[in-house]
């Protein structure tokens, strides 16, 4: 397949999708994403978009899908909070087909996971005078960002509305203006955001920001008393104050709201634990504290964790005994966490196993004796009726007919022909 567009550094996945799409002239973008993703339904929108390898391919990208990752989604903004075993699961997901904003934790936050098509109108003229067309910048789709980081212009929107929905491929254009309340605090703040997003997806990712890293930031300030406490009220009452010109902000009300539980969001956030919370809340904290992005980045290269990430290749998951057990609280079950984790269902048995966790194997229940008793059953007899006889399920039922059958005819025909 001929690559009929070079992807531009900074513009999303999506955007080099839509480009592929114009200039193939296709009816449907159904098609386009069958073609170049693999995957008819595919979501193309999203900022940690899965089947990379396949595209990169189409592509033809000299270094392969962590092009992709690296400028042209989301991750490296993400990466800055993420240990290297959660990268590494991270890139499995968006490489083949994982399901990263759940294996990251994203569908369990404020903000909320969904990706906006929106663009700066500014940057849009430039792109034009500089590529000859339009794109979709990644930074400008992130949910929370509302203006342009290098114009402070409102962004537009195009909606999501339509035949295709998400999956509609377009070009920026048309789109109505992102709702802002009239007030320059809400202005100053929504671009204070959407700066500190735009720098760190375009810092390396060298260390990890962490509790750890907070509670050093918080000592400089005086948010850390004589015996090592973060003093949880104060800092609370200062994010709400700085937060308080956004409560009325489209996205940023299920923020202000979330302040006020018991156990608010802030508290969560500065645990030294490894969820991960969406990075505009960690900005918001900078914000309260009055420092930025590289005031963070160096206190964590200095104190945290270093990160060896070789984004160059793809190395294998190690299936750790933390790993499993964080997998298997989101999906409750080894065969979920085997489809989360992009491996066999056995193998994650035999992992958690060695790593001294205590699996509980199911006996077998459908024997090769039960199969011939149920294939033996006349097909007159109803599925949920030898279902609840053999106490399993219609869908067992069924396929052991299925199955049956099939040889069955394979038999019947094979008897013809030595006739």
């Amino acid at each position: 397949m001929a690559t009929p567009v070079t992807p531009i550094w900074g513009e999303s996945v999506y955007s080099v999708l839509t480009r592929i799409h114009v200039l193939e002239g296709n009816a449907s973008p159904l098609a386009t994403l069958k073609a170049w993703t693999g995957v008819r339904g595919y979501k193309p929108l999203s900022g940690l978009p899965t089947h990379l390898e396949v595209l990169a391919k189409e592509l033809s990208l000299p270094e392969g899908p962590m092009r992709l990752i690296r400028a042209h989604t989301h991750f490296p903004l993400y990466a800055h909070f993420l240990s290297v075993e959660r990268q590494k699961l991270l890139i499995a997901g968006m490489l083949h087909a994982g399901a990263p904003k759940s294996r990251v934790g994203l569908l369990r936050n404020y903000m909320g996971a969904c990706d906006r098509r929106r663009y700066c109108p500014t940057c849009n003229e430039l792109d034009i005078e500089r590529h000859g067309v339009a794109l979709w910048r990644r930074e400008h789709t992130l949910s929370g960002i509302m203006v342009c980081p290098e114009h402070k212009s409102p962004l537009l929107e195009l909606s999501s509305s339509g035949r295709y929905g998400e999956r509609h491929l377009a070009l920026p254009g048309l789109g109505g203006r992102v709702s802002i309340p009239n007030d320059d605090g809400v202005k100053n703040r929504l671009s204070y955001i959407a700066r500190e997003v735009k720098i760190l997806m375009e810092r390396p990712v060298t260390a990890l920001i962490n509790g750890s890293v907070y509670r050093r930031l918080f000592r400089e300030v005086g948010l850390v008393t004589k015996n090592g406490r973060v003093r949880q009220r104060r800092l609370e009452r200062l994010v709400a104050e700085w937060m308080r010109p956004l409560e009325n902000a489209v996205g940023f009300d299920r923020l202000v709201a979330g302040l006020k539980l018991e156990r608010s969001w802030v508290a969560e956030l500065v645990d030294s634990n490894d969820e991960l919370h969406h990075p505009v809340k960690h900005i918001i904290l900078w914000g309260t504290l009055g420092i930025n992005s590289n005031d963070v980045l160096n206190t964590a290269s200095a104190l945290g964790e270093q990160l060896e990430l070789a984004l160059g290749a793809y190395k294998p998951i190690e299936l750790t005994r933390d790993l499993i057990e964080e997998i298997l609280t989101v999906t409750k079950s080894f065969r979920g966490a085997a489809k989360l984790l992009d491996v066999d269902v056995t193998t994650l048995m035999v992992a958690a196993e060695s790593s001294g966790m205590n699996v509980s194997r199911r006996p077998k229940k459908i024997t090769c004796e039960l199969r011939s008793v149920i294939a033996d059953e006349p097909h007159s007899v109803p599925s949920r009726i030898l279902a609840s006889r053999y106490n399993v399920s219609v869908g067992t039922i069924n396929r052991i007919r299925r199955a049956s059958g099939s040889r069955s005819k394979q038999i019947t025909l094979a008897g013809l022909e030595s006739i």
